[in-house]
């Protein structure tokens, strides 16, 4: 990824609701960017972004489920 990319990831991250946290998870197929919000004893819902987005663009929904 580009500087650039990632200084405009990280500005829109910065905007998340509090707390989140980032993990990197290592699977068989490589490993995936997640974001994580809500009580941890919550049931969790797997948001997935489409058409290129990232997970940037679930902020309003992750507010709203956490």
């Amino acid at each position: 990824m580009s500087d650039r990319f990632d200084s405009a990831y990280d500005a829109l991250l910065a905007t998340w609701p509090h707390p989140t946290t980032v993990a990197e998870l290592v699977t068989p197929y490589g490993t995936t960017h997640v974001l994580c919000h809500g009580p941890e004893d919550g049931p969790p819902v797997l948001l997935l972004p489409g058409g290129g987005a990232t997970a940037c663009s679930w902020r309003a929904t992750a507010a709203a489920l956490g």
